[in-house]
């Protein structure tokens, strides 16, 4: 993002639409030199986006710190963060993060918090994660829930080099040693395409 309009395209007088007067052509000639000018990324070639549900205050200092001592290439991510707290301490937090990422995009979920592990509490998980689903713009994403704090700096980019090592890979996942489950969380894998 820059802090200031760069350009503003005329439309003609006697137009009732906001269409503009130069062609579409010009338009991606113009934001491809400001693009190269002020050294601005292709979002186009952006690979991922990182979706970050956050239901609990409680780990959200310790899920940043990790972050900020990982190694996540954090200009070239699309941050998304799906906020089922409400919480001004959240929305605090998230105002930090921008600035440090590609993009950092919110979506508040207002939904009942479901504490108790059973089958209501994994439908509203995934329904939380969905709303993330629909705002990925990029061919690969990365989910890490708020709870769930990888030991390895690097965890990120080893999945992402796995998961793009064969056309044959659809999903990678990793599971948290010593949570207490030896599975893996996925409970269904669907092909959509």
């Amino acid at each position: 993002r820059l802090p200031k309009r760069l350009w503003t395209y005329r439309t003609h007088p006697n137009q009732k639409s906001s269409k503009s007067v130069i062609s579409k052509r010009q338009r991606n000639k113009d934001r491809a030199y400001v693009r190269k000018k002020h050294k601005l990324p292709n979002y186009k070639n952006i690979k991922l986006s990182l979706i970050l549900p956050i239901s609990r205050e409680v780990y959200l200092a310790r899920l940043f710190d990790w972050i900020d001592n990982s190694n996540l290439d954090k200009r070239n991510i699309h941050l998304i963060i799906l906020d089922h707290t409400g919480s001004d301490f959240v929305a605090k937090k998230i105002e930090d993060e921008r600035g440090k990422w590609l993009t950092v995009r919110v979506k508040n979920i207002y939904l009942k918090r479901q504490i108790i592990a059973n089958a209501t509490r994994w439908d509203t998980i995934a329904t939380i994660i969905n709303y993330g689903l629909k705002m990925v713009t990029t061919p690969y994403f990365g989910i890490l829930e708020d709870d769930t704090i990888p030991d390895d700096p690097d965890v990120f980019r080893k999945l992402l080099d796995t998961l793009t090592s064969s056309a044959d890979i659809a999903m990678v996942q990793g599971v948290e040693v010593a949570r207490g489950n030896n599975h893996v969380g996925a409970w269904d894998v669907v092909y959509r395409g």
